[in-house]
């Protein structure tokens, strides 16, 4: 499973090098090269393009859609500001002294003025002191754990991380951190504990910024796939989903499918128009919901998703006046009406009415459907009826949205159960999706096909 190879990676592979990047000096060009041979064997495993992919999509954290990889080269420099940081809150009052003044030390022989805390603040923090002579030539004497600290809040703020260490009056430190999103955090010694992870989160954050800002194509689908845990959560453990819809589905999100409305298709020439219908550029929204030869197999993935939540609505008991019926067919003043689900409390006098719909446009979906059955709400509002019309919107490649969670909670369903019922619909979604775009590049097309009479 291709799962596997990717949590062999996050759990055995990069921490072997924890040890060997806390405790001594490795080249930042070897752990850049090791960061290039695990980011070859990641697209090799999803398929996807060598040449091509969003590198921050393999950095950002898998609860906003990425494949949570691990940077090297950034654990290294995180390494290099933590350990200097620990150093300087230590608990033991000996050792503490030790690392300040070996601060006061350093500092002195930097910028030849007395090792004030502003003055040491600027020197961790790499900047220039206001009262640094010009002609002072600046000494340094090797290559330590302090140096390193340095060259790690330079490179970090090459990504949009800066960095401010700043100090007491009685040399207490504290690190004001200002994100890529401008956020500014502050950790002080009662973060000894948390500092790692904090930053570490940071940094994968920033690359999900990047990701969203720096890469319009790649990046548009992501922002509706970070909405949701449970959207990408088959990255982390590997349930619910096959190796073929795997590998599918990030070539489809990044939008590097070979297709003609891609950049993909028309670096390989491939005609904008769909092969099958002629009419609308063949992208990949109009393969998995528009294309009329794709009809009866996208109703078909509606149809089983569908089945799921009914399914499981059979599971749960409920009141002797609660009645909830699948696909009725309504006959009102205002037209005939067939939702997929529709929920009557005789005793209270309410009515959900409830309709699946497996949208590229997920926003839009929700106006959609309320809109469409707004008159089936007044026709039951008429009868004295508390009417309500909550629909369930899942993606074409398995987003779900949080605003459909109320809809399952209305059916009863409890948390551990929509859990379970959320990543089944997801896994159906997707798979069915996979196998529509499979059937739409490879089969024959219909209309190019010899009649033969006898």
């Amino acid at each position: 499973m291709p799962t596997q190879k990717l949590d062999a990676i996050r759990v055995f592979l990069i921490p072997r090098f924890s040890y060997l990047m806390q405790n001594s000096s490795p080249r930042v060009e070897d752990l850049a090269e090791f960061d290039r041979a695990i980011k070859f064997a990641v697209k090799k495993i999803c398929r996807i393009p060598l040449h091509g992919g969003a590198l921050p999509y393999i950095y950002s954290p898998i609860t906003k859609g990425g494949l949570g990889i691990p940077c090297v080269t950034d654990e290294y420099m995180l390494y290099s500001i933590v350990t200097v940081y620990k150093s300087l809150i230590n608990t033991d009052p000996r050792m503490q002294n030790f690392g300040i003044e070996r601060l006061k030390r350093l500092v002195q022989m930097w910028s030849g003025l007395d090792p004030t805390p502003n003055i040491c603040g600027d020197y961790l923090s790499h900047r220039t002191p206001v009262d640094l002579d010009p002609m002072y030539i600046t000494k340094y004497t090797y290559m330590g754990n302090i140096s390193r600290y340095r060259n790690a809040v330079t490179n970090l703020g090459k990504l949009g991380l800066k960095i401010d260490a700043q100090f007491s009056d009685t040399f207490e430190i504290s690190l004001k951190v200002t994100t890529l999103d401008q956020k500014l955090l502050n950790f002080d010694k009662n973060y000894k504990g948390k500092i790692f992870s904090c930053l570490r989160n940071i940094i994968t954050e920033n690359y999900f910024v990047q990701l969203t800002e720096n890469y319009p194509n790649q990046g548009r689908m992501m922002k509706d796939v970070a909405e949701s845990k449970y959207t990408n959560q088959y990255v982390r453990d590997g349930r619910y989903i096959n190796s073929s819809s795997f590998r599918f589905v990030h070539r489809a999100r990044l939008n590097l499918l070979p297709i003609g409305g891609t950049p993909m298709g028309r670096h390989l020439k491939i005609a904008e128009k769909c092969r099958r219908c002629w009419k609308e550029i063949e992208t990949l929204s109009h393969i998995l919901g528009q294309c009329p030869s794709n009809e009866g197999l996208v109703t078909q993935r509606h149809n089983e998703v569908l089945e799921q939540i009914w399914e499981s609505c059979q599971k749960i008991k409920r009141d002797k006046n609660v009645q909830i019926l699948k696909e009725p067919l309504l006959k009102t003043d205002y037209g005939n009406f067939q939702p997929d689900l529709i929920k009557i409390d005789e005793q209270k006098k309410t009515v959900v009415i409830f309709d699946l719909i497996i949208s590229s446009h997920i926003a839009k979906a929700f106006e959609i459907k309320r809109e469409k059955y707004a008159n089936l709400a007044i026709f039951y509002s008429n009868k004295g009826y508390t009417a309500n019309v909550m629909p369930i919107v899942i993606g074409q490649l398995g987003t779900w949205t949080i605003a459909s969670e109320p809809s399952l909670e209305e059916l009863g369903f409890t948390s551990q159960r929509q859990t379970t019922v959320i990543r089944k619909m997801i896994f159906t979604t997707l798979n069915h999706s996979k196998n529509i775009y499979a059937t739409h590049l490879f089969l024959p097309n219909i209309h190019n096909l010899k009649v033969i009479k006898k």
